[in-house]
């Protein structure tokens, strides 16, 4: 059977997630060229990577759900995983944490999330 070091398995992680914020980074830029000027990239790029820590510590693992969570950040609020009604259902015990990415459309209700678009601190107005 053959056996990966922890090291190894470390050194991998690590490469992913070095890459992946370059990634999300390259599509919001790709995607949104109306948002985001490619000057700004390295600014898009530390806010991205300072967004992915919190999602980490939540368990969220998967690099859709990774990037799923720097697009709320980016098009909802930065912070909008602290409001007390999103803290709750991203901490759900019932569910993954990809599973409660997922839900917070049916978890989190419409007024909670327009009153976090209203908290001062949005990246897009």
């Amino acid at each position: 059977m053959l056996e990966i070091s922890k090291a190894v398995v470390d050194a991998l992680a690590s490469d992913v997630y070095q890459r992946l914020p370059r990634q999300f980074t390259k599509t919001l830029l790709q995607d949104h060229p109306d948002l985001f000027r490619p000057d700004n990239a390295e600014h898009l790029h530390a806010f991205v990577v300072r967004t992915l820590e919190p999602a980490r510590t939540i368990g969220l693992k998967s690099a859709a759900a990774l990037f799923t969570f720097v697009k709320l950040a980016v098009f909802v609020h930065p912070m909008f995983y602290r409001h007390p009604v999103v803290h709750n259902a991203l901490h759900d015990a019932y569910a993954t944490p990809d599973e409660r990415l997922r839900n917070l459309g049916t978890t989190v209700p419409d007024p909670v999330w327009t009153e976090i678009r209203k908290q001062p601190g949005r990246i897009i107005a």
